[in-house]
């Protein structure tokens, strides 16, 4: 089948950058033929004429460094995107199906995602079936979807649903007056050794992995740096400048998994840096505080002492590895749903299809 994917694929994060990777793996393993839709505008990350403007200005206030890692991480992900199949709005008619996934696509705290609903719900397209696989609401609450026409719209006419937490599940179930299959993130549908054909070669062996986009208080930085010479361990920050780490790495998906893989331990309040964690089995500390999708992950995989606290023992955490024999017995039931829902949808439309065609 030709399958289209709407999701961020073109977003300068690693974590969007991997689930569209991922679910474009898994389908084209199972012989279709994948694409995804194009996706610019307002919103978007990964753009020529954004990175030209932010390194000008960089370079303006004398923050050469600044300026060079911009166009270093553009490049990265230019490099890795250029064999990505692509196809226009216009050509959409030419897909057997359509899977709108993963990620926060329905966050409407998101000028691109709100300004975008039509796209992101389908309602774009129609007269093709399209499926939801694993989309968030994030952080944005539930009233406020639920009282957007078009969204309540959107969501009413898709072909089926599965959504990433709770949130969202509550929302679709309000909607469509069913419970929808909560299914696991793209990213957990491989496993470590799938993942080896990726990663880049990189100078660190052992390190703190920070990964986050947030602050660490004052406390928590303490425990980290008292951490660290308890251990003998160096500080790596990926993509967000701390001055106290020992070495400061531009945002790069050629060597964002090897940071994970080659790691003692990881920082980290995103839900993709919580999600490689487990895939690379490390012992890892979250300050996701406010992250209800970051909490839902943990909660689904048994992984409730790494839920974000105040006043963490972070050594601990970081000297010892979860229970993840048990994390991957519940990791493994819910990817073999996960494919049954994919497999399921895409054997339907294609039986409608073939009956069309009689």
């Amino acid at each position: 089948m030709n399958i289209c994917i709407v999701t961020v694929y073109n977003s300068e994060n690693c974590g969007s950058h991997y689930q569209a990777l991922a679910l474009k793996t898994i389908l084209e393993r199972q012989g279709h033929t994948v694409s995804f839709l194009k996706r610019e505008g307002k919103g978007v990350s990964h753009s020529r004429g954004r990175t030209l403007m932010v390194a000008a200005a960089a370079l303006k206030r004398g923050h050469i460094r600044w300026a060079m890692d911009c166009l270093s991480i553009y490049k990265s992900f230019e490099k890795r995107l250029s064999g990505y199949p692509i196809i226009e709005l216009e050509e959409i008619n030419k897909m057997d199906a359509i899977i709108i996934g993963s990620d926060t696509l329905w966050d409407l705290e998101s000028p691109h995602f709100r300004d975008n609903k039509q796209v992101y719900t389908g309602l774009a397209f129609p007269g093709r079936p399209s499926v939801t696989y694993a989309v968030s609401i994030a952080n944005t609450p539930q009233k406020v979807v639920l009282e957007d026409l078009v969204m309540r719209e959107g969501i009413a006419q898709l072909y089926d649903v599965s959504v990433r937490d709770e949130a969202t599940r509550s929302v679709v179930q309000t909607i469509r007056g069913e419970s929808p299959l909560i299914v696991v993130d793209p990213t957990l549908l491989l496993d470590a050794e799938n993942y080896a054909q990726y990663e880049g070669d990189i100078p660190d062996r052992n390190h703190i992995l920070i990964y986050s986009f947030g602050v660490l208080s004052e406390d928590e930085i303490k425990q980290i740096l008292k951490f660290k010479e308890e251990q003998g361990l160096k500080i790596v920050s990926f993509g967000e400048f701390l001055p106290w780490a020992d070495r400061n790495v531009p945002i790069n998906p050629a060597n964002f998994l090897s940071y994970f893989r080659y790691a003692s331990c990881v920082i980290t309040n995103t839900f993709h840096g919580t999600a490689f964690s487990i895939i690379y089995r490390k012992p890892f500390y979250s300050f996701a505080y406010q992250s209800q999708k970051v909490k839902d992950l943990l909660n689904t995989y048994g992984l409730h002492d790494r839920l974000p606290r105040k006043n963490s023992n972070i050594s601990e955490l970081l000297n010892k590895a979860p229970n993840y024999d048990l994390t991957y017995q519940i990791i493994h039931k819910n990817r073999a749903s996960s494919m049954a829902y994919i497999n399921k949808n895409l054997s339907s439309i294609n039986l409608n299809k073939r009956g069309l065609q009689t």
